[in-house]
């Protein structure tokens, strides 16, 4: 099975990791669904846009993931309704404005798609994929799979190693 890893905006991730979310709805604007290689049950990897690599290789690094439980598409107050706070934010109007903010044209469209993740985990730091060996294109705008499936049972491996603890809400700290 393939994995996919999605270009996000970090603030979304860290509202998800300080709310300590096991479950997530990960939403976006294009109402496409189609995902050639990849279905239910499949791992989605967060590619942080704001946590690039210091280096001059401007990196963006994999900061935690999830498992894929639906797909959907549905109005913006729908996916409100049904997913409150899991969309990332702690009202419908901060939901709307950050709707509107990524939009090109600032505007809120009748329709959303969304992947519902349970089983969110965080890394404490980012997972650069090069460090790893696996190379991605740095144009990738939305997402992109992870392949071959070793290259993503190396990345489950490190990730392990360092999960963050604090935000998967384990009772041991």
């Amino acid at each position: 099975m393939a994995s996919i890893a999605y270009i996000t905006d970090g603030k979304l991730l860290d509202n998800h990791r300080l709310n300590q979310n096991k479950t997530m709805n990960f939403w976006r604007l294009s109402t496409n669904t189609n995902f050639s290689e990849f279905g239910i049950g499949g791992l989605v990897f967060f590619l942080s846009k704001n946590k690039e690599h210091l280096s001059s290789k401007k990196e963006k690094g994999i900061v935690g993931f999830g498992r894929l439980v639906n797909i959907y598409v549905a109005s913006p107050k729908t996916m409100w309704n049904k997913f409150n706070k899991n969309n990332g934010y702690n009202t419908y109007d901060e939901f709307l404005d950050a709707i509107s903010k990524v939009n090109k044209n600032h505007e809120v469209p009748k329709k959303l798609s969304s992947l519902y993740l349970e089983n969110v985990c965080f890394f404490q730091a980012p997972i650069y994929l090069s460090e790893l060996g696996i190379q991605i294109s740095k144009n990738v705008e939305s997402y992109v799979y992870i392949k071959p499936d070793e290259a993503v049972i190396k990345l489950l491996e490190y990730g392990k190693q360092s999960t963050d603890l604090w935000s998967s809400g384990e009772d041991e700290l």
